[in-house]
């Protein structure tokens, strides 16, 4: 490895104050364009290497050079290509960069995002099959985060307090009276599993960690059943029987087959079934029966990405953001 560049050095190859050479690098203060063009061409000639990741977006061909990539069904959807939206103006806020964005939820995505030599790349979602081409991307010393959960986090990830989530929407039911709480989400094709028996999804097993800090007694096997990718049956039995006096549901889709699935029964939520709902976004509608709803912050997960991106380093650590009211 060759030798450390300075900013010291980068000034006296100039002839120029360091404070100079920092407002060049980070576009504040006043400096004349011609000085700062020089500045940025004589710190590209010595191959000069900031940890600041808006002083190297400051320069010449930033453009392109922080990449997001999520899976092509994020533009189907209205609220998910929005997310998109609201990730792209924060990061051209924060470093005046256009991001590129790629499609895909690949390692073949990540290698086509390698070729281009990226400061840094915004995940939109993360699966075990991308862990092994984010931690190369990371050894090249490439700035990489994640806006989803993970079991392992081979980059700095973020997403909502699901532990968190649970505890309040648990807090909420004892407050109500109830004791057996149930619980309604998306765990496999099974209505029903064994602790261990598979990996659970993240959410999932955190949820059940908050819901167990207020209900101790909480039995996974029992009070937790799954959409089982559509077929409510399971569920349905379980609603009907009214052992859970107190329901938490994980996502909208759940909630609305929730409600959907309680009429059919003659039940009337939330008072015939307390329902805490924890819903994914304030836009998507859905009917007023739940006696709480809790709400993902996107924006203060965004918010959370452009803050980590801006620090001098970027660990492989969870960055969690509390869901809200409405």
């Amino acid at each position: 490895m060759g030798k450390k560049i300075t900013i010291r050095e980068v000034a006296e190859q100039c002839n120029v104050s360091t404070a100079t050479v920092s407002r060049a690098l980070n576009g504040t203060g006043y400096i004349r364009e011609g000085l700062r063009r020089k500045i940025l061409n004589r710190v590209e000639d010595l191959g000069w290497h900031s940890n600041n990741l808006t002083s190297r977006l400051n320069g010449r061909r930033s453009e392109g050079r922080i990449v997001i990539v999520g899976a092509s069904e994020l533009l189907l959807a209205p609220e998910t290509s929005r997310e998109l939206f609201v990730i792209s103006e924060a990061v051209y806020k924060q470093f005046r960069s256009t991001p590129a964005l790629k499609l895909g939820h690949r390692a073949e995505t990540l290698a086509e995002c390698r070729k281009s030599s990226p400061e840094a790349i915004i995940l939109c979602g993360i699966n075990e099959q991308l862990e092994e081409p984010i931690r190369d991307l990371v050894q090249l010393g490439i700035r990489v985060v994640a806006v989803g959960e993970s079991l392992h986090p081979p980059c700095a990830v973020v997403h909502g307090d699901y532990v968190e989530n649970g505890r309040k929407a648990a807090e909420t039911l004892v407050k109500l009276g109830h004791r057996r709480i149930g619980f309604f989400g998306g765990f496999g094709s099974r209505p029903h599993l064994r602790e261990g028996e598979f990996p659970m999804p993240r959410r999932v097993r955190d949820t059940v960690m908050g819901i167990r800090q207020i209900v101790p007694d909480f039995n996974f096997q029992e009070d937790a059943v799954s959409d089982c990718f559509g077929d409510l049956s399971a569920f349905g039995e379980m609603l009907e029987s009214g052992m859970q006096t107190g329901w938490i549901v994980q996502e909208t889709k759940h909630f609305l087959e929730f409600t959907a699935t309680a009429r059919q029964f003659g039940l009337f939520p939330p008072t015939d079934r307390p329902v805490v709902a924890l819903l994914e976004s304030t836009e998507i509608p859905v009917p007023p029966l739940a006696c709480r709803f809790l709400y993902r912050d996107f924006r203060g997960e965004v918010a959370r990405v452009v803050d980590a991106l801006s620090g001098k380093s970027l660990p492989a650590e969870e960055y969690l953001i509390p869901y809200r009211e409405a």
